[in-house]
């Protein structure tokens, strides 16, 4: 269909994505789980302490990460 060699050689060409459905079913169930993981999680706490430990985890998943 499209031609290996583009017109304009400043244009990258990608590789195939040959494994975009395992890419896009881990991030649909990732995304799934965490929602009912943290619905049942926010269920036992004041939406006051989720958010106050939701925020610290974030912090230090940033702070170990960069």
């Amino acid at each position: 269909m499209t031609e290996k060699t583009p017109p304009n050689p400043s244009i990258v060409i990608y590789p195939e994505w040959n494994d975009t459905d395992t890419i896009l079913f881990y991030f649909f169930w990732g995304y799934i789980l965490t929602q009912l993981g943290t619905g049942q999680l926010s269920e036992y706490c004041e939406p006051k302490w989720f958010l106050v430990g939701i925020m610290a985890i974030g912090s230090l998943f940033h702070k170990i990460l960069r």
